[in-house]
């Protein structure tokens, strides 16, 4: 992509390496962002600053709906880790129970909702799906 002007490409540059290293964003949308600005800088003819201000806060305002997405799948694999912990601990717990203990049941019934648990939230969190 050729820019007419040196500051647009300093612009974008700016632009691009913030929204990459500090947002991570999904494939090809730093690409296709930095496409549309320049064909509205082209067609305005005027300075990327003037149309889009600072490449900075223009690529935080871009990032916004992605970085609380990915923010949202990070909880969950954090609440999945937990789960997955207080079933490996309830199961080594349940051993030595017999299974007539009111213990048993309490912890049989904290792996059974842990799995749960960590079966659905691992669902809600895969890449490409949209969170209830």
């Amino acid at each position: 992509m050729e820019w007419t002007r040196k500051e647009d490409e300093k612009w974008a540059a700016a632009f691009k390496l913030h929204l990459v290293t500090t947002y991570d964003p999904p494939k090809g949308l730093a690409d296709q962002a930095l496409s549309e600005i320049h064909e509205t800088v082209t067609k305005a003819d005027k300075p990327a600053e003037a149309l889009f201000g600072d490449p900075r806060q223009y690529a935080t305002q871009l990032a916004g709906p992605h970085r609380a997405q990915r923010a949202r799948r990070r909880k969950a694999y954090a609440a999945v880790a937990f789960a997955l912990t207080i079933t490996i601990a309830s199961t080594a717990a349940l051993r030595g129970l017999d299974m007539t203990s009111l213990w048993f049941w309490i912890g049989l019934l904290a792996v059974v909702f842990s799995v749960v648990n960590a079966v659905v939230l691992y669902r809600d969190c895969r890449p490409g799906r949209t969170p209830r």
